[in-house]
């Protein structure tokens, strides 16, 4: 829920304790601790064009997707900048067997939000992407989140294919 919110942001919950529910505030903060990369910075390799992206999208999820139109990013709410909204799914592939659905709307990939193509190819082109594949994925479907797991092909596996 708190997938795309800013740092310093306050969030209200509510935390049930068997009869018992508290409410309380929350701060976001930057993700801080033993998670910081202290390795030097390496490049991202980005698709060229929008083609590039559902292809490569296509060949390691299965699925083609396009950003959400401005028109309708009212329909994510404030929970969400945005979304890729899914347009193929491959019959075949781990996306299909997860349950993702042409209309939905794909608002993250692990960590990361994907309001757009650089978002995609970033976690697409990570470095680390084996170390956490599969991916965890965030759908929007009507009015509720679902989340999944999601196996992705390497970029030099589904080369080969």
């Amino acid at each position: 829920a708190c997938l795309g919110r800013p740092a310093g942001e306050k969030v209200e919950i509510s935390i049930r304790r068997g009869e018992k529910t508290e409410s309380a505030t929350l701060t976001l903060a930057t993700l801080a601790g033993g998670r910081r990369n202290t390795e030097p910075a390496q490049p991202v390799v980005r698709a060229q064009n929008e083609e590039a992206t559902h292809d490569k999208a296509f060949r390691m999820m299965g699925i083609r997707m396009v950003p959400i139109p401005e028109a309708e990013r009212k329909i994510l709410g404030d929970k969400y900048r945005g979304g890729m909204k899914i347009l193929e799914v491959n019959s075949k592939s781990t996306a299909a067997q997860n349950g993702i659905r042409v209309g939905d709307v794909l608002v993250g990939l692990h960590v990361w939000e994907t309001v757009n193509y650089d978002n995609i190819n970033y976690v697409l082109d990570h470095q680390q992407l084996s170390t956490f594949n599969p991916l965890k994925f965030y759908i929007l479907r009507g009015n509720e989140t679902l989340y999944g797991h999601l196996q992705v092909i390497p970029q030099t596996a589904s080369k080969m294919r």
